[in-house]
C-alpha cells in the first residue's frame, strides 16, 4: 500500500496564492478553494503513481455524483477509466457487497472530506439531498418536491463540470 499525504502540498499552494495577493471574501470561500486544491492534489498523486507504474487512474464517481456535479473539475472527476458511470449509489454498494468488500466499507457514510471547517461533512448533507432520493430520481421514481428542486437546480448549476472546455 502507498500512502501519500497531500496536505503539505495543498497548504503550500494556498499559502503561495495568499502571499501572491489572493484574498477571500470569507472563511467559507477560502475553505471551498482549499478543498478543491486538495482534490486536485489527490489527482496529481494518482497520476504520478499511474505514470510510475505504467498504469491508468480509475475513477470512483457514479451516476449520482455525476448528476449532482459532486466532484472537483480536474480533481476527483479526472480519470482514465470510469467503470461506475451510470450506476446508482445503491448499485455500487450491491456490487461492493457481491465482490466481498467489507461491510464497513460498503455501508460507510460517504464524505468527500475536503472541508477543513466541517471535517467529515457527509456528502448528503453537503448536497442537500440523500443518495436514495437521487437514485430514485435517476430511476424515474417519484421524489419529493424539495428533492426534485434540489437535484434539478444543482444539475443546472454544475453543468459546466460535465462539458469539455469551451473553445473558439
Amino acid at each position: 500500500m502507498l500512502a501519500v499525504n497531500v496536505k503539505p502540498a495543498s497548504d503550500a499552494m494556498l499559502t503561495s496564492l495568499e502571499e501572491g495577493g489572493l484574498e477571500f471574501k470569507e472563511a467559507a470561500q477560502r475553505d471551498f478553494v482549499l478543498g478543491n486544491i486538495k482534490a486536485r492534489q489527490r489527482m496529481v498523486a494518482q497520476y504520478a503513481v499511474a505514470g510510475a507504474k505504467s498504469g491508468l487512474v480509475v475513477g470512483t464517481d457514479q451516476a449520482a455524483e455525476a448528476l449532482m456535479g459532486f466532484f472537483t473539475k480536474y480533481g476527483d472527476g479526472a480519470c482514465d477509466l470510469a467503470p461506475l458511470t451510470g450506476l446508482t449509489k445503491a448499485q455500487v454498494r450491491e456490487i461492493g457487497a457481491a465482490l466481498g468488500a467489507p461491510t464497513s466499507l460498503v455501508e460507510k457514510l460517504p464524505t468527500a472530506d475536503l472541508e477543513s471547517l466541517k471535517p467529515q461533512l457527509a456528502d448528503e448533507e453537503a448536497m442537500g439531498v440523500s443518495y436514495a432520493e437521487i437514485d430514485a430520481f435517476l430511476s424515474g421514481q417519484e421524489v419529493s418536491e424539495q428533492a426534485y428542486t434540489t437535484i434539478t437546480r444543482t444539475y443546472q448549476r454544475t453543468e459546466h463540470k460535465r462539458q469539455l472546455p469551451k473553445t473558439p
